[in-house]
């Protein structure tokens, strides 16, 4: 009788109940935002639903990438483009940067948000209608996990996700439909004071109890959910990095036939979100600069070979 290959001990694990290093919601700011090398445009987008925000940074670049950008639960567009600033991290090779504004949190798939999809759809396929190919999508907590939905169910997929401090919605997973596969960028960290390591109910938030914020899949059943839908066989490369002056590895998986290709990137320590630079820290080694280089990678048809990791992480090292 041939015995099971023993599992490596997982990294993740529950964090005790303690703030968070990372703030899981950009609240409002009073006032415009300034993102240099502009400051954000806001954009009011009519959709079958009435009118919804958007901040664009446009004129970026010549290609014609666009990039949509989603922020955490109860968050704000503007402050979540300051942290994240992507559209800093993708001059010269993006046509524009959108970061959309949620009414609350996206419906990411979890039942207790789910009236909101609809109009959520709408927004993002306003925003997509007109804009030249290819369309990336990249986001944080529940807007990471709202990008995880539209790569399962967008009528046309994007070219590449890149989804921050997420865990798949467990409901989401059993009902997404069969579709292509889409390049995926996954960030989590090892100990994560709102979605559990082990999967089941998102921690208790803002006066809303344990139960009441959904089910997700735990870090690694959420891989290996994204290694089958992406087709990813074998063992993945790997590599020691520092992001955003947080302790990292990155596991890369190559899509197999008809597949695409999975990165994981497990930032170590505590907390939920998108990672800080430093005061003062440049783009070099930051999750942005590695998150940009993944989606201008992932959207090249004609890109040499299959996965860029050497490239793509090459300052994270």
């Amino acid at each position: 009788m041939t015995r099971p290959t023993p599992r490596a001990p997982s990294p993740f694990r529950m964090a005790a109940a303690r703030p968070a290093a990372e703030p899981v919601e950009e609240r409002a700011a009073p006032g415009p935002v300034p993102l240099l090398p502009q400051v954000l445009r806001p954009l009011s987008v009519p959709t079958p639903q009435g009118l919804r925000l958007a901040h664009v940074a446009p004129g970026i670049g010549a290609a014609g990438l666009r990039v949509l950008a989603f922020h955490g639960g109860g968050g704000d567009a503007r402050r979540f483009a300051a942290r994240a600033r992507l559209h800093e991290a993708l001059q010269g090779h993006a046509g524009s940067v959108v970061y959309p504004q949620a009414e609350g949190h996206w419906a990411d798939g979890r039942p207790g948000i789910e009236p909101g999809w609809q109009a959520d759809l709408a927004l993002v396929q306003a925003l997509a209608e007109g804009a030249p190919a290819p369309l990336c999508l990249a986001g944080a907590s529940n807007g990471g996990m709202f990008a995880l939905r539209l790569a399962c169910e967008l009528g046309v997929p994007p070219a590449a996700v890149v989804a921050v401090s997420v865990a798949m919605p467990a409901d989401l997973a059993l009902r997404a439909p069969v579709g292509p596969p889409v390049p995926l960028m996954l960030v989590q960290w090892t100990e994560d004071p709102l979605l559990p390591a082990a999967g089941g109910h998102v921690a208790p938030r803002g006066g809303v109890g344990l139960g009441q914020r959904g089910r997700v899949l735990g870090a690694e059943e959420t891989v290996a959910f994204w290694r089958a839908r992406n087709c990813c066989a074998g063992p993945p490369r790997h590599r020691q990095a520092r992001i955003s002056g947080q302790r990292a590895e990155i596991h890369a998986w190559t899509g197999g036939a008809g597949g695409a290709d999975l990165w994981r990137v497990i930032l170590q320590g505590s907390g939920h979100g998108w990672p800080s630079r430093a005061p003062g820290a440049g783009l070099a080694g930051s999750l942005e600069q590695m998150a940009a280089r993944f989606l201008i990678w992932f959207s090249q048809k004609d890109r040499p070979g299959s996965a860029g990791l050497e490239g793509v992480s090459q300052d994270v090292i």
